[in-house]
């Protein structure tokens, strides 16, 4: 859905790099699939039961929509990323 989307000219929240290879640290994550997950500017969240990846649109106004993917039986709200999506609206967003 979020490859679709961007095609289809669909304006992500930039995550810095720096994310990625603390997520990388703190999960493991397999290089190719997280390279994926960068590319495309997704978090991703983990439990014991499942995942949940999710991105955010830029944000137009005071408005921004959450796109989520939950894998398994995830039971949260990605809320470890939160202060990412903080971060990252602060930061002024080149089109892209």
């Amino acid at each position: 859905m979020a490859q679709r989307a961007r095609e289809n000219g669909l304006s992500f929240l930039g995550v810095p790099d720096n994310y990625y290879r603390d997520l990388h640290a703190r999960t493991g994550l397999d290089p190719e699939f997280l390279d994926r997950l960068q590319d495309l500017d997704l978090l991703y969240d983990e439990d014991h039961d499942g995942a949940f990846i999710h991105f955010y649109t830029r944000t137009f106004g005071g408005l921004f929509l959450e796109m989520v993917e939950r894998v398994g039986q995830y039971d949260g709200y990605g809320a470890v990323n939160a202060p990412v999506r903080l971060a990252a609206q602060r930061e002024p967003q080149h089109p892209g």
